[in-house]
């Protein structure tokens, strides 16, 4: 019969084999019990039994528990185990900040820790990327509901169970999602906030939106566009919480929107682009992966590598209409032509290039930055496009912010869904289509984007290492109520952390108030240098949380805040001065971090940000 040990997991044979050491060192305890280490294994488990110890030889761990006391003797010599505990918390570039969990990739072997560590160390989730990641780091996997309390990370891709909105009940916890994140995911909200800042500030700073109505609001406009539109103009219905093309249809004149589309229900209708830039003979399609770490302040990074999809066919104007995939429906709702010779040399170029036909056999992937560089050879501005890109990314998210801070964080009359700003962080996906000139369009932004893994190795080659990235740079701290058997486990195996100070500090996240109502935007110059002067501690916590994490990027470029980002205060409806107090330090420090990092260390080392 096998047995397992107290986190679940079977023990090998070799763990009752025989185990008592030979050489017996003798210590007393301040108890009195006595305990027994042996250096050399001889005898039978059964007299271990008898002595009631229990063993545990996980890799060496040389670890003795008697009764159930909590006295730990452990091998001082240099093992697997210790190695793992030591590579387990990645340190704070400022002194007196707690380190943060370094997080294993998805293809790295598990690290294995003593159970009573596993035990402190929990992890919601409910796909196999995420798990599989933090089974790796050395999480235990447990289900949300049942360990509602104790999950220190919470990561869900699933509409159907996103629950996670009400999940936190504690200061420790962190998760994927921000309350409120559908003001910018769900396609009715994004286009009333998009009609909003259109009306107050013109078409000139967001010209990056299609012709787009919201039902129910706007049906009479709608009917009015369609009835004026040109012969055969072609419109997309799609419901306001729809994702993965559920529920999209296509429409081409006021008869058939009637026969159609419930004009009670909540979507938006959006004209068709007509003038778009083909690839190969096809329209594309760009997914760019955008990490919010805060929303307020704002934090934005976007990763360098993303998936460039292509439909497997080529499109014209004079055949039927065909919906058989789903790249059809959401950019090009087109006619679908009969393949020719100069289509198969096109695919066989394509392959050529590294593009790779997804596993439904309809849809061409390629990676971004692979896609880049070949528009570069071809004698595109990438440059000019991708800055395009990050300015649409940040004012997109900036539509969102007030409402979603306020649901997020709370405001001066309403209590929000977090306790403070380590609470939550998001992943999203915001999808680009391109004109014939190659100016980017928004066409929606998704808060779960689909991570799946499997045969496909462009998105395996885009997701996995992002992922793992993701979760350090979003930094997650041990909880503050580890148990004392893990604190003596960790000072065993981390020599970094002399001082014990491991866990969440909650102090470093408080939702402070600053400067309500601070609306001044210009005179940057002037203000940029005042707002750094007698930094306070909740200055400084902003500003120490903002460089640390910044430190621990790879592959995500931070896109907000930067030296540059003064010119979108001006369409910002939240409180200003934490974000100009960030964008100010980028000013001056963004391009001499060294310096900026060395005066931070200096107010951390007094622990005047506690």
């Amino acid at each position: 019969m096998r047995r397992s040990t107290d986190d679940g997991s079977p023990t090998s044979k070799k763990d009752f084999a025989g185990v008592i050491f030979c050489n017996i060192k003798f210590y007393f305890c301040k108890s009195g019990t006595l305990f027994m280490m042996f250096n050399r294994i001889v005898f039978l488990s059964s007299f271990c039994c008898m002595l009631n110890i229990s063993t545990n030889f996980d890799n060496q761990q040389c670890q003795l528990e008697i009764g159930s006391d909590d006295y730990y003797l452990r091998d001082t010599c240099k093992n697997k185990n210790s190695a793992e505990i030591f590579n387990l918390l990645t340190p704070s570039i400022f002194d007196h900040v707690p380190p943060y969990i370094n997080f294993a990739m998805y293809t790295d072997s598990p690290r294995i820790f003593p159970s009573k560590l596993k035990n402190d160390l929990k992890w919601a989730s409910s796909f196999d990327l995420a798990n599989g990641i933090a089974r790796n780091t050395g999480f235990k996997i447990v289900n949300e509901k049942n360990y509602r309390d104790s999950w220190i990370g919470f990561y869900n891709d699933d509409h159907a169970t996103a629950s996670v909105n009400d999940s936190i009940t504690k200061f420790h916890q962190k998760q994927h999602t921000f309350p409120g994140c559908e003001q910018v995911t769900e396609k009715d909200w994004f286009w009333r906030h998009a009609r909003r800042f259109l009306n107050v500030h013109g078409q000139k700073d967001f010209k990056f939106f299609m012709e787009t109505y919201v039902l129910p609001d706007e049906v009479t406009e709608l009917k009015s566009a369609i009835n004026k539109s040109d012969i055969g103009t072609k419109w997309l219905y799609k419901p306001a919480a729809g994702y993965e093309s559920i529920g999209i249809e296509v429409i081409s004149a006021h008869v058939e929107m009637e026969q159609k589309i419930d004009f009670t229900l909540p979507a938006v209708v959006q004209k068709y682009l007509t003038n778009a830039f083909l690839l190969f003979g096809r329209k594309l399609e760009v997914r760019v992966y955008v990490l919010v770490t805060c929303m307020q302040p704002l934090r934005i990074y976007v990763y360098k590598q993303g998936i460039t999809t292509l439909p497997y066919r080529r499109f014209g104007e004079s055949s039927k209409i065909t919906r058989s995939c789903e790249f059809v429906l959401r950019t090009s709702c087109a006619q679908q032509m009969e393949t020719d010779e100069d289509e198969k040399m096109e695919i066989l170029k394509m392959e050529e290039l590294g593009l790779v036909l997804d596993d439904n056999g309809t849809t061409y992937m390629w990676d971004t930055e692979s896609f880049w560089h070949y528009l570069s050879l071809q004698g595109h501005n990438v440059k000019k496009i991708q800055a395009e890109m990050d300015d649409i990314i940040i004012k997109v998210l900036i539509l969102g912010q007030k409402s979603i801070s306020e649901i997020a964080y709370g405001n001066s009359t309403t209590k929000g869904k977090l306790f403070n700003r380590y609470n939550a962080f998001q992943l999203f996906a915001v999808d680009f289509l391109f004109d014939a000139i190659l100016h980017p369009f928004v066409l929606e932004v998704n808060d779960y984007p689909t991570l799946t893994i499997g045969a496909n190795k462009i998105q395996n080659f885009v997701r996995i290492p992002m992922l793992t990235e993701v979760f350090n740079v979003a930094g997650f701290h041990l909880p503050p109520n580890l148990s004392s058997q893990s604190k003596i486990i960790l000072s065993s195996g981390n020599n970094k952390f002399t001082d014990g100070n491991f866990m969440l500090d909650t102090r470093l996240y408080e939702l402070s108030k600053y400067k309500m109502g601070d609306k001044n935007f210009e005179n940057m110059s002037s203000w940029s240098e005042d707002i750094l002067k007698n930094l306070t501690s909740a200055n400084l916590r902003l500003l120490l949380s903002s460089e640390d994490e910044f430190s621990r990027t790879k592959q995500f470029s931070r896109i907000f805040p930067t030296e540059t980002s003064g010119k979108y205060l001006k369409f910002m409806e939240t409180d200003l001065y934490p974000n100009k107090l960030l964008i100010a330090w980028e000013m001056k420090y963004g391009s001499r971090r060294e310096i900026g990092n060395h005066l931070l260390n200096y107010y951390a080392k007094k622990k005047v940000h506690l």
